[in-house]
């Protein structure tokens, strides 16, 4: 009975620990996978963010000469596609001879614009006078960042060191943590500098590169922004996520990306994780010429997920087990019976045990096939060197089945062959793909690239990365459905724009021809009046019967005089529309001088024209504080002159009139109201005010009808859009969205 005893110790002891050890490195496999995810998302978007910033450098490059409004157009974009860049900026060199002429210019687009630095209250004060100055001069968004404006960034040391680094080396550099107040809430942020010198000029030493520099692109980025925006597609894992700068001895803290599935006692699990647990994960990476370390360390949770209860139940059922014998040998004396049972017993917890292990593999495949059904194409290649240490070849280590369907490649006959072999066109691409990769490769820089591949005829866009030396990994995705809708769409909207230039055409020519015939017909309708006016004499001095003469009278007193009213009144209608279709065919021959309009002087002139109509009606017209936009002032003109002229035409009879003008700002638009008191519209005819020759009240307007058919063609072809909120019997309020 004691062996039974010391038997089943002995299995619940060992089923233990064997299981829980699987169980472990189950879990310790996952953590790593989930850990490594996490960072390489987190270094993908810093990444992103950078190129970002170095776009704007190589627009600053290739251009002689940046405006404000060219800064706009092109970061506008650039800001919308990376949410997470807080700001960049333009921060030229001003000497202290140049620092008057910089303040003037600045000072047209901002009244009070001064270079500036901060005091030791971290208040902004003029700056010093010395040598020069780094203000600065464009920053988008600029709302949120107006007081940066003028600030001389060689002022503050964390940024000065970082500026000079750039300056000298020539290459982009980074600092360290920087926090700003934010509506009394702390950002933590990094700024990256890239340089900008003169051109045409060799730059070989730190002399020339100080000599020569004319300024920086800076970009601002929050911290907090890019793991957020890196994480967001990723399922919650209960892992959090620390950085630090690494880049000086002291490993200053950056950020935490606590997991809401964590509760942690402090920020002493990770030196905890550190000093010895297996659940730790960390990876250094460079940000400009910094270097970073990301670490992960799993909560409770984490672990508590990815425990089974193998372990236990086995234990338990041995413990169970054992107990069973032990009371079995108590009532059974049959050493026969007892040895057979025993054995029985044995073998069911043997074949427990393969049940056991055949679920922890199937768990490892789960895992594997995870990899091998993602979307994006994989492979791992070995790049091969000549004697001249060159790339002149690679070789295929690994690839997904993703890649499969991209390439149309199988997977059997690519693996340990070389691409030359595969692909024999590969030279001949349109880029040098193989040099492409063995940069990669030895260097450790990553890279992406969208890229016709001829040899397969198709578009990729391919990030590339190197997870050690003379290796490298590319992941793409086949994007030639892309490449040829937008080509398609290129193609519409040329041929939309050919069709808009042949009805303009029609329009400018059938209104122009018409107009020939109609006043001759309008010549000779005087021709016949004039006539009846004889005749009339003639049939006076003429003797008739009486009859005769009535009706002859008849005739020519009313019948004809009626018909020619109507033919009149007809020639006037199609002669007002022939007019306003001459007009509308010319607004698009009409070339766009583009420009800023101030827009509060714009409304005095257009409330001037309208000054004498306005008085006599007794219309109050009031005019808020309106931001300006970009636009040709003459059409723009065109489109609310028309405007305040519909919303006379159409004030209540029984009420004085009153309108509103007012305007705000919106996402680097500007979007003005024109707003009544008037009759209002009726729903049915909302769609359709617009249209060419659509009147409110038929028969009771004059004028042809296109006044907002001309204002709506005038605010498309500037890229805005105008609609119409009314209320029958209460007014309307017509809103025109317009570039800022």
């Amino acid at each position: 009975m004691m062996l039974a005893v010391l038997i089943g110790g002995i299995l619940v002891i060992a089923a233990f620990k064997t299981l829980r050890y699987m169980e472990v490195q189950n879990v310790k496999a996952r953590f790593q996978l989930d850990a490594q995810e996490r960072i390489n998302a987190i270094k993908r978007e810093i990444d992103s963010n950078v190129e970002a910033l170095q776009g704007l450098h190589s627009f600053y490059e290739g251009s002689e000469k940046v405006t404000r409004g060219e800064f706009l157009k092109f970061t506008e974009h650039l800001i919308t596609r990376h949410p997470s860049i807080r700001a960049v900026e333009w921060i030229p060199r001003v000497r202290l001879s140049e620092k008057k002429f910089y303040e003037e210019e600045a000072g047209r687009r901002f009244p009070g614009f001064r270079i500036t630095e901060l005091d030791g209250q971290g208040v902004f004060v003029h700056a010093q006078t010395r040598g020069e100055y780094f203000p600065v001069y464009f920053v988008e968004p600029l709302e949120g960042n107006e007081t940066d404006l003028g600030f001389d960034v060689s002022s503050e040391p964390a940024r000065g060191a970082a500026l000079k680094m750039a300056r000298d080396s020539g290459a982009m550099a980074a600092t360290a943590r920087i926090t700003f107040v934010r509506e009394q809430e702390e950002e933590s942020t990094f700024l990256v500098f890239i340089p900008l010198y003169q051109k045409n000029i060799p730059l070989k030493t730190v002399q020339d590169r100080r000599s020569n520099l004319t300024g920086f692109v800076l970009g601002v980025f929050k911290i907090a922004d890019i793991v957020e925006s890196a994480l967001t597609y990723l399922k919650p894992a209960g892992i959090n996520v620390y950085l630090h700068d690494v880049s000086n001895s002291r490993g200053d803290h950056l950020y935490t990306q606590q997991s809401q599935l964590n509760n942690y006692r402090s920020g002493d699990d990770i030196k905890e994780a550190e000093e010895g647990s297996i659940y730790y994960f960390e990876d250094t990476f460079t940000v400009a010429d910094r270097t970073w370390k990301a670490s992960a360390v799993p909560g409770a949770a984490y672990a508590r997920e990815g425990e089974a209860l193998y372990a236990w139940a086995a234990s338990a059922g041995i413990l169970l087990l054992t107990l069973f014998i032990v009371l079995y040998l108590k009532k059974v004396s049959d050493q026969k019976v007892y040895s057979e049972g025993l054995i029985q017993k044995l073998s069911d917890e043997i074949i427990v045990r393969k049940e056991v292990e055949t679920a922890l593999k199937s768990s490892e495949q789960e895992y594997r096939s995870l990899f091998e059904t993602i979307n994006e194409a994989f492979a791992y290649h070995k790049i091969i060197l000549d004697e001249q240490n060159r790339p002149v070849d690679y070789e295929f280590i690994s690839v997904n089945d993703a890649f499969e369907r991209a390439t149309g490649l199988a997977r059997e006959k690519v693996i340990g062959r070389k691409v030359t072999e595969l692909i024999p066109g590969i030279k001949s691409a349109e880029r040098d793909l193989i040099k492409f990769y063995g940069e990669v490769a030895m260097t450790g820089q990553d890279e992406r690239i969208e890229i016709y591949f001829a040899p397969l005829k198709k578009w990729y866009s391919i990030y590339a990365y190197s997870p050690g030396h003379e290796h490298f990994v590319t992941l793409f995705q086949d994007i030639t459905a892309r490449k040829e809708a937008e080509e398609a769409l290129n193609r519409v909207m040329a041929e939309r724009e050919q069709k808009n230039k042949e009805l303009e055409q029609v329009l400018y020519v059938t209104s122009h021809d018409l107009r020939a015939p109609l006043v001759n017909v309008e010549g000779f309708g005087r021709e016949l009046q004039y006539s009846l006016k004889e005749l009339m004499n003639v049939l006076n001095n003429v003797e008739m019967p009486s009859d005769a003469k009535e009706t002859i009278a008849r005739i020519v007193q009313k019948d004809v005089p009626e018909s020619m009213g109507y033919i009149s009144s007809s020639i006037l209608k199609m002669a007002s529309m022939l007019r306003g279709l001459l007009k509308l065919s010319r607004l698009g021959r009409y070339e766009l001088r583009s420009q800023e309009i101030d827009m509060n002087e714009l409304f005095a002139e257009v409330i001037r024209n309208f000054e004498f109509k306005l008085k006599n009606e007794g219309i109050n017209v009031n005019v808020s504080d309106v931001p300006p936009c970009r636009g040709d002032s003459v059409q723009i003109n065109q489109v609310f002159s028309n405007l305040l002229d519909n919303a006379i035409n159409h004030l209540h009879p029984g009420r004085q009139g009153i309108i509103a003008v007012s305007g705000r700002q919106e996402n680097h638009h500007s979007i003005y109201c024109v707003e009544d008191n008037g009759i209002g519209i009726n729903p049915e005819h909302r769609e359709k005010i617009f249209e060419l020759f659509q009147q409110l009240e038929p028969g009771l307007e004059s004028g042809e009808g296109l006044g907002l058919t001309i204002a709506n063609r005038i605010v498309e072809r500037h890229h805005g859009r105008i609609w119409v909120e009314s209320e029958q019997g209460k007014g309307s309020r017509f809103y025109v969205e317009l570039p800022s």
